[in-house]
Protein backbone atom coordinates (compact mmCIF):
# COMPACT_ATOMS: atom_id res chain seq x y z
CA UNK A 1 0.00 0.00 0.00
CA UNK A 2 1.36 3.42 -0.92
CA UNK A 3 1.51 6.14 1.72
CA UNK A 4 -0.77 9.15 1.39
CA UNK A 5 1.90 11.47 2.84
CA UNK A 6 5.50 11.11 4.02
CA UNK A 7 7.49 13.22 6.45
CA UNK A 8 11.28 13.16 6.45
CA UNK A 9 13.81 13.63 9.25
CA UNK A 10 14.46 17.28 10.16
CA UNK A 11 17.20 18.72 7.90
CA UNK A 12 18.94 20.37 10.86
CA UNK A 13 19.67 16.95 12.38
CA UNK A 14 21.23 15.52 9.23
CA UNK A 15 23.25 18.71 8.73
CA UNK A 16 24.60 18.48 12.29
CA UNK A 17 25.80 14.93 11.62
CA UNK A 18 27.48 16.04 8.40
CA UNK A 19 29.22 18.94 10.14
CA UNK A 20 30.44 16.63 12.92
CA UNK A 21 31.72 14.22 10.27
CA UNK A 22 33.64 16.93 8.43
CA UNK A 23 35.13 18.33 11.66
CA UNK A 24 36.17 14.83 12.81
CA UNK A 25 37.65 14.15 9.37
CA UNK A 26 39.73 17.33 9.43
CA UNK A 27 40.90 16.67 13.00
CA UNK A 28 41.58 13.02 12.17
CA UNK A 29 43.63 13.97 9.12
CA UNK A 30 45.63 16.45 11.23
CA UNK A 31 46.28 13.88 13.95
CA UNK A 32 47.22 11.31 11.31
CA UNK A 33 49.76 13.69 9.73
CA UNK A 34 51.31 14.57 13.09
CA UNK A 35 51.37 11.18 14.80
CA UNK A 36 50.52 8.55 12.19
CA UNK A 37 47.47 7.40 14.21
CA UNK A 38 44.19 7.29 12.22
CA UNK A 39 42.14 7.89 15.37
CA UNK A 40 39.15 9.99 14.22
CA UNK A 41 38.91 8.96 10.58
CA UNK A 42 36.62 5.99 11.33
CA UNK A 43 34.32 8.12 13.47
CA UNK A 44 34.24 10.79 10.77
CA UNK A 45 33.29 8.21 8.17
CA UNK A 46 30.52 6.91 10.42
CA UNK A 47 29.02 10.39 10.91
CA UNK A 48 29.18 11.17 7.18
CA UNK A 49 27.55 7.87 6.21
CA UNK A 50 24.81 8.36 8.84
CA UNK A 51 24.21 11.89 7.60
CA UNK A 52 23.72 10.83 3.99
CA UNK A 53 21.60 7.80 4.94
CA UNK A 54 19.35 9.90 7.23
CA UNK A 55 18.64 12.48 4.51
CA UNK A 56 16.08 10.10 3.01
CA UNK A 57 14.73 8.70 6.31
CA UNK A 58 10.93 8.80 6.39
CA UNK A 59 10.14 9.22 10.09
CA UNK A 60 6.35 9.38 9.60
CA UNK A 61 4.30 7.82 6.82
CA UNK A 62 0.55 8.33 6.62
CA UNK A 63 -1.63 5.59 5.19
CA UNK A 64 -5.43 5.55 4.80
CA UNK A 65 -6.03 3.24 7.80
CA UNK A 66 -2.91 3.70 9.94
CA UNK A 67 0.12 5.86 10.63
CA UNK A 68 3.68 4.53 10.68
CA UNK A 69 6.58 5.92 12.74
CA UNK A 70 10.30 5.19 12.40
CA UNK A 71 12.49 6.94 14.97
CA UNK A 72 15.85 6.19 13.40
CA UNK A 73 17.79 4.52 10.63
CA UNK A 74 18.04 1.12 12.34
CA UNK A 75 14.96 1.48 14.56
CA UNK A 76 11.96 -0.73 13.89
CA UNK A 77 8.75 0.72 12.49
CA UNK A 78 5.70 1.26 14.68
CA UNK A 79 2.34 1.07 12.92
CA UNK A 80 -0.69 2.41 14.76
CA UNK A 81 -4.17 1.97 13.22
CA UNK A 82 -6.30 5.10 13.66
CA UNK A 83 -9.21 3.18 15.15
CA UNK A 84 -7.03 1.93 18.06
CA UNK A 85 -5.89 5.39 19.20
CA UNK A 86 -7.40 6.43 22.53
CA UNK A 87 -5.69 9.77 23.15
CA UNK A 88 -2.79 12.00 22.17
CA UNK A 89 -0.86 14.04 24.71
CA UNK A 90 1.48 16.82 23.63
CA UNK A 91 4.35 17.53 26.01
CA UNK A 92 7.30 19.89 25.74
CA UNK A 93 9.66 17.54 23.89
CA UNK A 94 7.48 14.58 22.87
CA UNK A 95 3.98 13.68 21.88
CA UNK A 96 2.51 10.49 23.28
CA UNK A 97 -0.08 8.35 21.54
CA UNK A 98 -2.12 6.03 23.76
CA UNK A 99 -3.61 3.14 21.81
CA UNK A 100 -4.99 -0.38 22.25
CA UNK A 101 -3.23 -3.48 20.93
CA UNK A 102 -4.90 -6.50 19.32
CA UNK A 103 -5.26 -8.19 22.72
CA UNK A 104 -6.97 -5.07 24.13
CA UNK A 105 -3.96 -3.91 26.17
CA UNK A 106 -3.32 -0.20 26.36
CA UNK A 107 0.11 0.91 25.12
CA UNK A 108 1.78 4.26 24.71
CA UNK A 109 4.12 5.39 21.98
CA UNK A 110 6.43 8.38 22.50
CA UNK A 111 7.67 10.35 19.52
CA UNK A 112 10.25 13.10 19.90
CA UNK A 113 9.09 16.36 18.35
CA UNK A 114 12.65 17.32 17.34
CA UNK A 115 12.63 14.64 14.60
CA UNK A 116 10.15 16.62 12.46
CA UNK A 117 10.13 20.11 11.01
CA UNK A 118 7.69 22.42 12.86
CA UNK A 119 5.14 22.58 10.03
CA UNK A 120 5.31 18.80 9.56
CA UNK A 121 4.77 18.26 13.29
CA UNK A 122 1.62 20.40 13.22
CA UNK A 123 0.34 18.49 10.20
CA UNK A 124 0.93 15.10 11.85
CA UNK A 125 -0.82 16.15 15.05
CA UNK A 126 -3.82 17.57 13.19
CA UNK A 127 -3.94 14.46 11.02
CA UNK A 128 -4.04 12.29 14.15
CA UNK A 129 -6.88 14.41 15.52
CA UNK A 130 -8.84 14.11 12.27
CA UNK A 131 -8.48 10.33 12.00
CA UNK A 132 -9.24 9.28 15.56
CA UNK A 133 -12.55 7.48 16.10
CA UNK A 134 -15.46 9.81 16.91
CA UNK A 135 -15.99 8.34 20.40
CA UNK A 136 -12.46 9.34 21.42
CA UNK A 137 -12.38 12.90 20.01
CA UNK A 138 -13.43 14.68 23.19
CA UNK A 139 -10.67 13.05 25.19
CA UNK A 140 -8.08 14.02 22.60
CA UNK A 141 -9.17 17.64 22.36
CA UNK A 142 -8.93 17.94 26.15
CA UNK A 143 -5.42 16.47 26.40
CA UNK A 144 -3.72 18.21 23.47
CA UNK A 145 -1.96 21.44 24.43
CA UNK A 146 -0.05 22.86 21.47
Amino acid sequence: MNPVKQYFLKKKLTNQQAILGVVALVLGAGIFMLSGQPSLIGLATLFLVMSFANKSLKVVQVFPKYIEFKKGLIASKTMIPYDTIKSVLIEKKVFIIYYKTNNNKEKKFKFHKVLLEDKDLKEVISLLQENIPQSEKNQIENTVNS
